[in-house]
């Protein structure tokens, strides 16, 4: 990534450049090298099994003795919440049903997480056990009363040398942001006397994992003045194909001709779900660029859309998860997809 782009267009002077740059570095120093005690939040990704036969992946977050996060099954995908203490986690449906609990341990230096799942009644005990695939990095930085950004993010602790691709690209996608809004910044508030504060927070998260195939989808929330901030999505989704990270497109999941499929899926769910521009025909299509912001996860891939992208800034963002079946005559059988048809 040139950093001269960001330069020329926040027009910094020399200093300014300087103090800027050294003080982003330190950033990404400091979180790499940050302890982690008991007393701040830490996050972590699990992928393992319940009953040696179950495929599970679990994202939690740690903060004193309490964790928080969801998990989901592999052959479903529908993620169930997941709140307790290191030793007692309870799960409940999306329905928020109580459905079960995960009896163990999460203790540092959380390489491993296993014990005893058992259904709500306690009736059935299974045993599970997980290993840490990733942990996520963090940063919490303020610059006086006028800047303020934070930002999160997975780093996966695989050696190889795809995974450690992996890493630095959503290493240089992630510096990228606080360099842009630093340079808006500062070139504000160099032009006026108003001293409200402006704040950056992005998070980037893992929506799926397997050795050949990760999703990442990335959520960035900026205010810089005005009655109300923005929010928009950013995806990654890495296909492993001998030892290469490839960072997939639209295009590189179907066959010829799914262009109008995911359009038309799209278009009905935003549709059922009160998207204005949508249901007055202001969008009638989308074009690739359109849906190019997508996970993939067991239920289907979901494409997301920022606000302001289908409908009013009150509405919201939208997003439309498709199932696979639904795209079955479209995605390449020999593609990344393909382990999920079925």
């Amino acid at each position: 990534m040139s950093l001269i782009p960001y330069l020329i267009q926040g027009k910094w002077k020399p200093c300014q450049f300087i103090s800027s740059f050294v003080w982003l570095i330190g950033l990404f120093v400091l979180v790499g090298a940050a302890a982690q005690p008991d007393d701040v939040i830490s996050r972590y990704y699990y992928t393992g099994t319940i009953n040696k036969t179950h495929s599970i992946q679990m994202d939690i977050q740690v903060k004193g003795k309490t964790v928080s996060g969801h998990y989901y099954y592999n052959s479903l995908g529908v993620p169930f919440s997941l709140n307790g203490s290191r030793s007692d986690i309870e799960e409940r449906d999306p329905k928020n049903r109580y459905t079960g609990k995960f009896n163990g341990k999460v203790a540092v230096p959380h390489k491993t997480f296993e014990g005893h799942w058992s259904t709500h009644n306690g009736r059935t005990q299974l045993p599970f056990k997980l290993n840490k695939v990733a942990e996520y990095l963090f940063s919490n930085t303020r610059q006086g009363e006028t800047l303020e950004v934070s930002l999160s993010y997975p780093y996966f602790l695989s050696t190889s040398p795809a995974w450690q691709q992996i890493n630095d690209a959503l290493l240089k996608s992630i510096k990228q942001y606080p360099l842009e809004f630093i340079t808006e910044a500062r070139a504000f508030h160099a032009e006026t006397d108003s001293q409200f504060n402006w704040l950056q927070q992005v998070d980037f998260s893992i929506e799926y994992y397997s050795e050949t195939l990760v999703s990442l989808l990335g959520k960035n929330h900026e205010y810089s003045g005005g009655a109300h901030g923005n929010s928009y999505y950013q995806s990654s989704n890495f296909w492993i194909q001998d030892n290469q990270a490839i960072l997939l497109k639209l295009s590189e999941l179907f066959l010829p001709g799914y262009k109008r499929r995911l359009s038309n899926e799209c278009l009905k769910s935003l549709r059922e779900q009160g998207a204005s521009d949508v249901i007055n025909g202001d969008i009638t299509s989308f074009k690739e660029e359109d849906l190019s912001r997508f996970s993939i996860t067991p239920r289907g891939l979901t494409v997301y859309f920022d606000p302001y992208a289908v409908g009013a800034y009150a509405e919201g963002s939208f997003s439309v998860t498709i199932p696979y079946r639904q795209l079955k005559n479209v995605i390449d059988p020999e593609g990344p997809l393909k382990s999920f048809v079925k």
